[in-house]
């Protein structure tokens, strides 16, 4: 069997392991595939966490279409990107059910080039074409909020994938990244 590294420490916070936090879908509930074991990379201390639309438009309304979702995006990811597995730690699907994607203990794919000690937080859809709906956008804020005080992560260190200086992207797309913005008015995250 393959050896898997020893998880590191978050910064300040408890240590990086492939555990859950409660309320959580694990893997397994979407039966998603084994990652690629020799490409994959031990996370860093997590110190950002970064918000981000699938970019495909979405209206499932049940768990098997969030399953079957989930499971395109892996395979993509997986053999087209040809990435060691999902890109993203975490998704929400429409009812704001939020769905385990890559072990938190390995390092995401979803910022190019800013992927150390970073949590990819999805949510299935396309919001250049549709709204979140409010159970996401209520899921996006309890996740964002309970990741920032389990690894004590400021709010100034939450983005969404556009305001990253080396990206180039639309994602999460205009209407999510306006609600983004209105949480952060709110100063609902952390």
């Amino acid at each position: 069997p393959t050896p898997t590294p020893a998880a590191p420490a978050a910064a300040g916070g408890p240590p990086v392991t492939g555990g859950l936090i409660a309320g959580i879908q694990p893997r397994a509930a979407w039966g998603a595939g084994s990652p690629r074991m020799d490409s994959i990379n031990p996370m860093t201390p997590i110190r950002w966490i970064t918000i981000h639309h699938d970019g495909v438009s979405y209206r499932g309304r049940t768990m098997a279409q969030a399953r079957a979702r989930l499971k395109q995006i892996q395979a993509y990811h997986q053999n087209t990107m040809q990435w060691a597995d999902i890109g993203y730690h975490f998704a929400i699907d429409p009812q704001g059910m939020v769905w385990q994607g890559r072990e938190l203990r390995w390092k995401g794919a979803h910022v190019g080039g800013a992927n150390d000690g970073n949590i990819g937080v999805m949510l299935l859809g396309n919001f250049e074409e549709q709204g979140p709906t409010a159970s996401q956008v209520a899921g996006l804020q309890r996740m964002v909020a309970t990741l920032q005080q389990r690894f004590r992560v400021p709010q100034a260190r939450v983005l969404t994938h556009r305001e990253w200086p080396s990206a180039s992207t639309d994602c999460p797309g205009r209407l999510l990244q306006a609600r983004v913005q209105d949480l952060r008015h709110q100063r609902r995250f952390g």
